[in-house]
């Protein structure tokens, strides 16, 4: 018989719902809002994202 080879995982690349995955995507969707966010200051960046938050609740509570 032949013997199998021993594969380590990357924590970050996690299957079994482990939270290495979250955390990789965490990283990865921050990377990108900041990205995306561009010349805008991140004192006047909550007059972006909070009225998208409101709108959010709006959508959940109403929707």
């Amino acid at each position: 018989m032949a013997k199998r080879k021993s594969v380590t995982k990357n924590p970050n690349q996690t299957t079994d719902g482990q939270n290495g995955g979250i955390v990789s995507l965490t990283k990865e969707l921050f990377q990108v809002a900041i990205t995306l966010r561009g010349s805008v200051e991140p004192s006047d960046y909550k007059r972006y994202v909070l009225p998208i938050i409101f709108l959010r609740f709006l959508s959940l509570r109403y929707g």
